[in-house]
């Protein structure tokens, strides 16, 4: 009988003490701005191909949107909305830089890549955007 109970008074400990430590929208929010950032200073350490690290981009930026209240106007806010405002039209970023013909590197693409996202957050469709480097950083 004295286990059962030692197993339940533990049982309740450790639910109280998480929900002591819930993070707030704002923390999570930080988390997924640190985690685009990161990824954005080391593209192939977080993804295995441009294509990749943008789908991974573009789902975090959507989490986003979502976390402050503006999913629903993904078209006018966010990467979608950034897309269009640049002539990419339905397409991503990576799939029309492959397609222009033009021979391309991976390296290459993943450096064009992340100059495109930097300037996506510093665009007005990038909402409470991430503190990003300046372009001579990259």
């Amino acid at each position: 009988m004295l286990t059962v109970l030692n197993q339940f008074d533990s049982s309740i400990s450790l639910r109280h003490s998480t929900r002591n430590n819930m993070r707030t929208i704002a923390d999570v929010k930080r988390y997924i701005d640190s985690g685009l950032l990161n990824a954005l200073d080391r593209p192939d350490m977080y993804a295995s191909s441009p294509e990749c690290l943008e789908q991974l981009l573009s789902l975090q930026d959507r989490m986003r949107l979502e976390i402050i209240g503006l999913d629903r106007y993904q078209h006018e806010f966010g990467y979608t909305a950034y897309l269009m405002s640049q002539g990419y039209g339905a397409a991503n970023f990576c799939y029309r830089q492959c397609e222009s013909g033009e021979s391309i590197t991976k390296a290459e693409l993943f450096a064009r890549l992340v100059q495109f996202w930097r300037e996506y957050f510093r665009s007005e469709y990038c909402v409470e955007h991430p503190q990003v480097q300046a372009d001579d950083e990259t």
